[in-house]
C-alpha cells in the first residue's frame, strides 16, 4: 500500500489540498494558491545541474525546487544519472526512483462529506476528488470505475477497496486528539474483500490517468462503518486530513521535511458515542451467566462496533452446528470440589438458528433449572447446595466457505451471512444455590 504510513513504492506525492465547509454534503473546490509557472526546458536543465554543486545548500535547494516541479523535470534527471558528476548522477537516480511512482503530481486535491453530522453508528461517505490542472496525465491511487454510485446498495469489496486505495495517507483523529487507526473485519470471510486487499498488499496496486483538465473521484462509503472502516465511537469532532511524505533513502530529506504535504483537516460531528462495552471491547462476543428466578440464564453479548450472525444450531455436527457446553465444580472452604457435573441445557426454541445481533445487543442462548444442578451435583455424591464455579464456552469453528460447502452436501439450503462469528468464547462466574 502507499502512502504516509506505508510509502517505499508510492515515491513524491504534491498535493494542494482544500477545507471543507461545515455545512452538509458541501463541495469544497481547492483552496487559492499560488502556482508556479511551468519551467521552462532551460531553467530545468539549470536547477538539475545544481545537484552536483559544490556546496550542500544549493544541491538541498535544487532538490527542493525539482520536487515542486514533479514529473516535468523525469528527462533531464536521467540525462543527469547517467552524467560524469557523481553527486549529480546519485541525487538524480534518487529521485528519478521517486518520481518514476508518483502519484497526484500537479493535482488539486479536495475532500467531501455527504454528512458532516452523524451519530456513532450512522455512516458517512467521504470522497476524494482529484482535478489536473497540468499540462500532462497526472495519475492516481485508484482503478477506473472507482467505486459503485452513490446511493446504490453497497458492495463490500469495492468498499474495502476504496478506502484501502487512500489509507495509507489519510490520518483521523478523534475528539481526544488520539489518532484513530483504521479497522478491517476478518479478510477470510469472503473470497472478494480478500483478493482486493491482497492485490494492494502487493507491488502492483491499482492506478489509472487523469488527462489535463481532467478530474478523477473516489467515492468511499461507509467510511465509519464499512468493513473497512475509521470507528469514531466518541463523542464530538473527528478530523480527516492527509499527510504525505516519501521515503526518502536519504533519512536527512526526510529530517528536512522535503516533499512533505499536509491538508487541512474536515470535520465531522458525532453527536453520541458508541456504549462504553464496544468501546473497551477486546473481543468479539461475550457470554454472560445471569440468575433469572429458579433458572440460570446464559446469554451472548455482540461487543463488536458492527452487527454480527451467530449461529444457534446447537448439536454434535461440528461442520454446521455450534456447542454450547456448561461445566460446574463446587467450592468448599478446602478449595475446590474436583468433581465436574454437566447438568442438562434447556434449549430457547421457535427461532432462526442463524441470528443477527447488532451492537450491544444480547441475546439468551440457553438456560440451566437450579433443580437441575442440585440433581447433578447429588448424583455425583456431593452436597446439592453451596457455591459453584461456572465454566461456559460457546463454539463454533466452521469458516463461513466451509459451512456452506456443509450444508449443500448435506442439501440444507441456507443463507449464510458472510459476517458469521466463528471462533470460541467462554465465561467463568460463581453462584450460590440453597436447597
Amino acid at each position: 500500500m502507499r502512502g504516509a504510513k506505508s510509502v517505499g513504492r508510492v515515491g513524491l506525492l504534491t498535493l494542494i489540498i482544500a477545507m471543507l465547509p461545515a455545512a452538509m454534503g458541501a463541495d469544497a473546490g481547492p483552496a487559492p494558491a499560488s502556482r508556479a509557472a511551468e519551467p521552462k526546458p532551460d531553467e530545468i536543465r539549470r536547477v538539475v545541474g545544481q545537484l552536483g554543486h559544490p556546496v550542500p545548500s544549493r544541491r538541498q535547494a535544487a532538490r527542493r525546487q525539482l520536487v515542486q516541479w514533479g514529473l516535468r523535470v523525469t528527462d533531464e534527471l536521467r540525462r543527469a544519472a547517467e552524467g560524469p558528476n557523481v553527486e549529480a548522477a546519485f541525487q538524480a537516480r534518487d529521485l528519478l526512483e521517486a518520481l518514476d511512482s508518483a502519484f497526484f503530481q500537479g493535482g488539486q486535491i479536495s475532500l467531501e462529506v455527504d454528512r458532516a453530522e452523524v451519530n456513532w453508528d450512522e455512516p458517512f461517505a467521504l470522497t476524494v476528488v482529484v482535478r489536473n490542472p497540468t499540462g500532462g496525465p497526472l495519475k492516481v491511487t485508484w482503478a477506473v470505475p472507482a467505486t459503485a454510485p452513490a446511493g446504490g446498495p453497497v458492495d463490500e469489496a469495492a468498499q474495502v477497496a476504496a478506502l484501502f486505495d487512500v489509507a495509507d495517507f489519510l490520518v483521523v483523529r478523534g475528539p481526544d486528539d488520539e489518532e484513530v487507526e483504521l479497522r478491517i473485519d476478518p479478510i477470510e470471510r469472503d473470497a472478494a474483500v480478500r483478493a482486493v486487499v491482497e492485490r494492494r498488499s502487493s507491488g502492483a496496486p491499482p492506478s489509472h490517468l487523469v488527462e489535463p483538465g481532467g478530474e478523477a473521484r473516489l467515492r468511499i462509503p461507509e467510511f465509519n462503518r464499512g468493513w473497512a472502516r475509521y470507528p469514531t465511537w466518541l463523542s464530538g469532532k473527528y478530523r480527516i486530513s492527509i499527510r504525505y511524505q516519501p521515503a526518502w533513502k536519504d533519512q536527512r530529506w526526510v529530517e528536512e521535511g522535503i516533499g512533505l504535504t499536509e491538508s487541512a483537516p474536515i470535520e465531522v460531528q458525532v453527536r453520541s458515542g458508541a456504549p462504553k462495552s464496544i468501546r473497551d471491547a477486546n473481543r468479539p462476543l461475550k457470554l454472560e451467566l445471569k440468575q433469572a428466578g429458579s433458572d440460570l440464564v446464559l446469554e451472548l453479548r455482540n461487543l463488536w462496533d458492527r452487527p454480527q450472525w451467530v449461529n444457534l444450531d446447537f448439536g454434535e455436527d461440528m461442520e454446521v452446528q455450534a456447542r454450547l457446553t456448561w461445566q460446574v465444580q463446587r467450592l468448599t472452604l478446602l478449595g475446590e470440589d474436583e468433581v465436574n457435573v454437566w447438568p442438562r441445557l434447556i434449549p430457547v426454541e421457535g427461532r432462526e438458528h442463524l441470528l443477527r445481533l447488532a451492537p450491544d445487543e444480547a441475546i439468551e442462548v440457553g438456560r440451566v433449572s437450579k433443580r437441575d444442578l442440585r440433581e447433578a451435583m447429588g448424583k455425583a455424591g456431593r452436597r446439592r447446595s453451596g457455591r459453584y464455579e461456572v465454566t461456559l464456552r460457546y463454539q463454533f469453528l466452521s469458516e463461513v466457505e466451509r459451512f456452506r460447502a456443509a450444508l449443500a452436501a448435506r442439501k440444507r439450503k441456507v443463507e449464510v451471512p458472510t459476517h458469521l462469528y466463528t471462533g470460541v468464547v467462554f465465561c467463568h462466574d460463581y453462584v450460590s444455590i440453597q436447597d
